[in-house]
């Protein structure tokens, strides 16, 4: 074996010799080389801090302990949000809470051949059988940091991630799934169903002005989906193309629908499958995001309508969670014990931008007057909001923190109140656990 050769360095004739590497038993010996044998070893000296020291500081631990445990325990039982309650399983007794598990939503992305943005919707489970499919335009405008842009250039720019986030700050409304379906992965999806029969509202044409898919009702292939959604004519405002993708969603719902769960291209328990497995099975809502146009085409430019957005997402989402910071977490309980743990009024106080957390039954029934109250004074304005959604009740500041920022306790005075008082005949389907104190 031939040993390994080395470069020389600047300024050398010839290869760099390395080092001398001693050997163990070379250790020590005189620094002059003449073999002289090594110094006797000395005794280690211990350090005052490993003689005294250290044994001090583990006693001062030991004893430390019990008074930390004491010390934790006190805190626990002083906490609001921390305080044991016995476990209550009654729904009518007092002190019964539920948690709210905020209504599903999935944020569907659809991208061409091209990998430009093709279409976003977002799929709502209102009910265990009904919904809404709700149609955002990709050349929404949006604002950042650096200026408008719209969330075709997000996706362009920044990716998946980018019109996620800010498709979910435009709505106020967190997503359960996010999902992006490619040309080449509709055969897939649609195979159980294809060719999907589709009530085409208008003549789906391309940029030539070439007529792709006549008007009315047609067989589209599962590999021509992609091109029938994205289609859009040389004078077609992408409003007027998102009538046409509105037929492709109901025809796929109904599809799904009359064929079954066999179906479904998903695990109906997760996902796409899940959103559609439920809506295929019921009654489905079709809307457009409220925009209004803010440059003419092409491609025409839409400025979110912000109220109109709010009274959509309020009317689609009976139990909406927000983006971190966006919404007010909120406890809800009944101390009538007649206005339905809260869950109809949650739904009014989910449309001024709260997201119910806990509903239940106050801790005592029989409050005259419903309460509003907050510990934090930078949530005041919040439950100033709250109370007006409701119309009735005093606000309240507690000097007991809570895990949520706002709680509402109804009292006598939310009978006959719009959104307050229950349908007859309603009933909470949430499970319950013990609670206590708001």
């Amino acid at each position: 074996m031939t040993s390994p050769t080395r470069t020389p360095l600047p300024g050398t004739d010839g290869p760099e010799e390395p080092a001398p590497v001693r050997r163990p038993d070379e250790q020590g010996r005189g620094s002059g080389g003449d073999g002289a044998p090594p110094a006797a070893p000395t005794a280690p000296q211990r350090s005052l801090w490993w003689r005294f020291g250290f044994p001090v500081t583990m006693v001062a631990l030991v004893v430390a302990i019990p008074v930390l445990v004491w010390a934790g325990v006190q805190v626990l039982l002083d906490s609001n949000d921390g305080r044991l309650v016995p476990r209550i399983t009654d729904p009518t007794a007092p002190g019964w809470e539920a948690i709210v598990e905020p209504t599903p939503s999935e944020l569907v992305m659809t991208v061409d051949a091209s990998n430009e943005l093709q279409g976003l919707a977002v799929l709502i489970l209102s009910g265990d059988t009904s919904g809404a499919v709700l149609q955002v335009p990709v050349e929404t405008i949006v604002t950042l940091p650096i200026g408008e842009v719209t969330l075709s250039y997000l996706w362009f720019a920044l990716g998946e991630d980018a019109v996620r986030d800010n498709v979910s700050a435009l709505l106020n409304l967190s997503f359960t799934d996010t999902q992006v379906i490619r040309p080449e992965q509709w055969t897939a999806l649609l195979a159980p169903v294809s060719p999907l029969a589709i009530n085409s509202p208008d003549a789906a044409v391309g940029p030539d002005g070439q007529i792709l898919f006549p008007r009315g009702s047609i067989g589209v292939p599962a590999e021509q989906v992609s091109t029938f959604l994205g289609a859009i004519g040389p004078d077609e405002t992408d409003l007027a193309r998102l009538v046409r993708v509105e037929s492709f969603w109901r025809a796929w719902i109904t599809a799904t629908g009359a064929a079954g769960l066999q179906s479904v291209p998903q695990p109906v328990e997760q996902g796409l499958g899940r959103f559609l497995g439920a809506l295929g099975a019921g009654q489905v809502r079709f809307v457009t995001l409220p925009v209004t146009q803010a440059s003419p085409g092409p491609p025409e430019l839409y400025r979110p309508q912000p109220e109109a957005i709010d009274a959509t997402i309020a009317e689609l989402v009976p139990f909406p969670a927000g983006p971190p910071g966006g919404r007010t977490t909120l406890r809800v309980l009944d101390s009538t014990g007649r206005l339905d743990h809260g869950t109809t009024a949650a739904v009014t106080l989910g449309a001024a931008s709260g997201q119910v957390e806990v509903i239940g039954n106050a801790p005592v029934f029989g409050d005259p007057v419903s309460q509003i109250i907050y510990f934090d004074d930078a949530d005041l304005a919040a439950a100033e909001r709250m109370r007006a959604a409701l119309g009735v009740g005093e606000l309240v500041r507690s000097e007991e923190r809570s895990a949520v920022q706002v709680t509402v306790v109804l009292g006598e005075d939310g009978f006959g109140v719009p959104g307050i008082e229950p349908p007859a005949g309603t009933t909470s389907a949430a499970s319950g656990f013990g609670g206590s104190g708001g």
